[in-house]
């Protein structure tokens, strides 16, 4: 962090820093899920491309009634910050999370729901 503070400073750039706490750490299940039917609520699927995001969604949508929220890093910073928004909100009707790595690059801070 040093490092990227003194060339923005260098670089006459403005720079803010935000920290977050993280509420409760991912937790990685033993088992691959093997069928969607097991999905619940509040689970975090990350995939390591943005088609396979998209692949997910489809696959929870067509098997559950859930509706699922997606991150992925080249998404416009707004729309990935409003995603992991509406996934932390109570009582709306976002159950599911499906994002890249950059779900554990600070992209998204927090998960709410437990």
């Amino acid at each position: 962090m040093k490092m990227i503070t003194k060339i923005c400073h260098e670089l006459e750039e403005d720079l803010t820093i935000k920290r977050y706490e993280c509420i409760k750490p991912l937790q990685v299940e033993e088992e691959s899920l093997r069928d969607l039917k097991y999905v619940q609520p509040v689970d975090c699927f990350v995939a390591f491309s943005r088609r396979s995001v998209y692949e997910i969604k489809i696959s929870i949508v067509e098997s559950t009634t859930y509706r699922c929220c997606i991150i992925y890093g080249s998404l416009p910073s707004y729309t990935r910050q409003r995603q992991a928004e509406l996934f932390n909100e109570e009582n709306n009707n976002f159950d599911i999370l499906i994002a890249t790595d950059a779900v554990g690059m600070g992209t998204i801070h927090n998960f709410r729901k437990l």
